[in-house]
């Protein structure tokens, strides 16, 4: 049984087979996206999607699709970053800036989704450590401190 703060860090899933993303665009809402089999989202997930001639966007997922185009011509969500799902508190705030400074959530959204690099794995650091070996022979160079 989860306690009521954790129910509301831990995003509640979107049921149904399409969901409502924000890409970082001037678009009046969210646009509709398949879920592909296998794939859980909930509301605040960070995705990948396409989105027209530009190639892949970033996206948040907003809650469940609002159905208005048949679900054969929805594209499906590509990946779904490994990362918690944005707060419930986050998303309001995000809504709340859209409508003060009259702009879109999408134009807003974009100042959450900007360092996509933060998404992705930490790479992996190679480290070099100098041991106690000397070589026999040392030029003038080398044995310099």
């Amino acid at each position: 049984m989860q306690t009521e703060a954790q129910s509301e860090f831990f995003a509640k899933p979107v049921d149904g087979e399409t969901v409502g993303v924000i890409v970082p665009r001037p678009l009046r809402g969210a646009l509709d996206y398949r879920v592909p089999a296998g794939m859980k989202l909930a509301r605040g997930d960070i995705v990948e999607v396409p989105l027209g001639r530009s190639g892949m966007s970033l996206g948040i997922v907003w809650g469940p699709g609002e159905g208005v185009l048949p679900r054969e011509r929805l594209k499906d969500v590509v990946r779904k970053f490994d990362v918690p799902p944005l707060q419930e508190n986050l998303l309001a705030f995000v809504e709340w800036v859209a409508n003060y400074v009259v702009a879109s959530i999408g134009e807003v959204a974009n100042l959450i989704l900007r360092a996509p690099d933060a998404l992705e794995p930490e790479p992996e650091r190679k480290a070099i450590r100098l041991g106690p070996h000397q070589p026999a022979k040392l030029t003038p160079a080398r044995a310099r401190p």
